[in-house]
């Protein structure tokens, strides 16, 4: 098996051996012949025929195009005779490197091969042509090769001649298969047409990013790299035969690629901020007037003024960028690796045009230059916008984490909304949710002698110690309110524990002027309303429930009865269900209220532990005294009260109700309820 493989891999390098030895033997008998013909301008068909006397034709000038060429006056179709010495009765080819830009071939009168369409002005595909003469033609030893030729496609190149060379018929065809796959292969060929479709998708990336983002920047380079990429990919397929030539394609490509030059500039001089922008609308207004100029076909010598606009447009790039580095601008260094190279492309394009850079250039040098100064300039543009793109979305991020600081996450989420631009004036929503008003007292104590630094300081400080508990336990922090917050717990949380870890966080922190701070709160439960309430030009959120304003007066009742955390008969439930010791301390009737509402102590919420355990020990002593006060039985309940009195302020708060009504008795309506009459 392994030598039949090395066998096969043998023969196979000896048969491609002997083809290419075969290809280089045939290629060596492509014969130049010396004549170059004769020229005529218009178009007459008598003139294909091989008696023809063109004697009085002038001599044709090679590789020029038709404005250089003898009698020359504006035509746009014309002929070239050339007579071609043949051995006789032996096989043989034709092969004519270049004839722009549309053609039909005739030898002896007789019609051998036709590129593009001559009588409707539609130029061919410009790559040599090869063709085998029919073997009765060469009988009398010479060829009378005459060529019908349109050249309207570009006025600088049209009705290039570069005459005929004779060889064997197989020496011919491969030159030009040969020729196709250099121009395939060549940096004008496949590289750039594959860089041109980078480039284009490139473009359309930065252009659906404009319509995204809409940022100024990111539309001009994509629509720039649109144009100026497809350019290139259009010309590659031009100069390796796979489209043909027509007029339409020159003008209209040379005028989409001054409009692409444009946005470049336009991109340039915004993306860097350039000020001072007289040479870059000098540069715009030349390449514009130019571009719109090669639509109509101006003629020799004058379509040189085509190119005027790429040595403005290479110094308008090195002005602005060399500015941007001088002043040491975000951007300044990338955009020098690039601009530098775009600018020496445009220089050399326009010696070349001028003459200055000869064939070589052509053939070696401009497909090369062409790539790395392209792929140089737009790559960092491309990195420039990509730079300012990532950060436009730092920025937006930023902007997102800022505005979470005023709208929580969970919020929005409630409202059924996944981030803060989708929030609407008039969302709302309704859900049951125990609210939590909570306060430090001494803070506007502290603040009245403090400056107001020292004051922020310290509230932003216990502010951020009690955030994370609060969301820790389920809950979300609505509104800051100076020396505290309104915090709302949604079903599944646990609220009366996050203010016991509060109450605990505060008491662990070092005392402030010799006094430790504490914790009031108080908390409700209910159906609470949430929504977003504003104007058109500023929205805020908002929740409008009984529930909120109750919570807040139950908070009133902690200073009130001396306990720290008191809650309602709704939050009863809850906290119990967290394992928490609770205390009733009274049935209040709120201010504006009817229906009485019995208020409860979190007993593990007390800050002072020696306070908190004579709480619990005495908790069935102050129940007692309370069913007994409730009873109207006033004098077992002041004492039982009065025992609690010294260090329960709420017992202290009874003993003084007991005296008032022992003294002036009880109202015939007794229910033993409190009506506040103060919120």
């Amino acid at each position: 098996m392994t030598g039949r493989l090395l066998w096969s891999l043998l023969w196979a390098w000896l048969i491609c051996g002997a083809a290419l030895a075969s290809e280089k033997n045939l290629k060596s008998h492509l014969v130049k012949v010396e004549d170059p013909g004769r020229f005529h301008p218009g178009d007459d068909p008598r003139w294909a025929a091989p008696d023809l006397d063109d004697s009085d034709w002038a001599a044709a000038q090679l590789n020029v195009s038709w404005p250089k060429q003898e009698g020359y006056e504006g035509w746009t179709r014309g002929w070239y005779r050339v007579h071609v010495p043949v051995e006789p009765g032996v096989p043989v080819a034709l092969y004519i490197f270049q004839i722009r830009d549309a053609s039909e071939l005739f030898v002896d009168g007789r019609l051998l091969a036709v590129n593009g369409d001559v009588d409707r002005g539609r130029g061919g595909v410009n790559m040599p042509m090869a063709v085998t003469v029919p073997l009765e033609l060469t009988e009398d030893g010479e060829l009378v090769v005459a060529a019908r030729v349109w050249g309207g496609s570009w006025w600088a190149q049209s009705g290039a001649w570069s005459g005929v060379w004779t060889s064997p018929p197989g020496a011919a065809h491969v030159t030009v298969a040969r020729y196709y796959r250099y121009k395939a292969k060549n940096p004008s060929g496949y590289p750039t047409v594959a860089f041109g479709i980078l480039m284009i998708l490139l473009g359309l990336f930065h252009v659906v990013l404009w319509l995204r983002m809409r940022e100024a920047e990111q539309g001009l380079f994509g629509v720039a790299v649109l144009l100026v990429a497809g350019v290139m990919v259009w010309t590659a397929l031009l100069e390796m035969g796979e489209v043909p030539a027509m007029a339409l394609y020159y003008t209209t490509l040379r005028f989409v690629r001054h409009i692409g030059l444009i946005f470049l500039v336009a991109f340039l001089v915004r993306a860097l901020e350039h000020p001072g922008r007289v040479l870059s609308r000098l540069t715009i207004a030349v390449l514009l007037i130019t571009g719109v100029w090669s639509l109509f076909g101006p003629r020799l010598p004058w379509h040189y003024m085509l190119f005027v606009g790429y040595p403005l447009f290479a110094l308008s790039m090195l002005s602005v960028v060399g500015r941007a580095v001088y002043r040491r601008q975000p951007g300044g260094v990338l955009m020098l690796l690039g601009a530098s190279p775009g600018a020496f492309l445009a220089l050399t394009e326009t010696a070349h045009a001028f003459g200055y850079l000869g064939a070589t250039y052509r053939a070696e040098a401009q497909g090369w230059i062409h790539l790395l100064a392209m792929g140089a300039m737009i790559g960092s543009m491309s990195a420039l916008v990509s730079l300012r793109f990532a950060r436009a979305i730092e920025d937006v991020e930023r902007t997102w984490q800022a505005a979470s600081r005023f709208v929580p996450d969970a919020f929005l989420r409630l409202l059924g909304r996944n981030n803060i631009t989708e929030v609407e004036r008039g969302d709302s929503t309704s859900e049951e949710m125990t609210v939590m008003f909570c306060a430090i007292p001494r803070i506007p104590e502290l603040a009245g002698n403090w400056t107001a630094d020292r004051s922020f300081a310290l509230l932003n400080d216990l502010l951020a110690e009690l955030e994370p508990l609060v969301h820790e336990h389920g809950g979300i922090i609505a509104q800051y309110l100076g020396d505290g917050v309104l915090a709302l717990f949604p079903s599944g949380s646990t609220p009366v524990r996050a203010a016991v870890a509060m109450q605990a966080a505060i008491q662990a922190r070092e005392p402030v002027e010799g006094q430790r701070l504490r914790l009031v709160a108080g908390m409700h439960t209910g159906p609470v309303m949430l929504g977003v309430v504003g104007s058109e030009g500023r929205l805020t959120n908002a929740q409008v429930s009984d529930v909120v304003n109750t919570s807040a007066r139950i908070k009133g009742l902690s200073t009130h009865y001396g306990a720290p955390i008191v809650l309602s008969e709704s939050t009863r439930a809850l906290a119990e269900a967290e394992g928490l010791i609770l205390q009733e301390l009274d049935a209040v009737v709120m201010k504006g209220k009817k229906v009485p509402m019995r208020a409860y102590e979190v007993l593990g919420g007390e800050p002072d532990l020696e306070l908190r355990r004579f709480k619990e020990a005495e908790a069935g002593t102050y129940r007692d005294a309370l069913e007994a006060f409730r009873a109207g039985r006033l004098v077992e309940a002041r004492e039982n009260f009065g025992r609690l009195a010294e260090r329960w302020v709420a017992a202290k708060l009874f003993v003084e109700r007991c005296d008032w009504f022992l003294t002036h008795g009880l109202p015939h309506d007794w229910d033993g309820v409190v009506r506040m009459t103060v919120k």
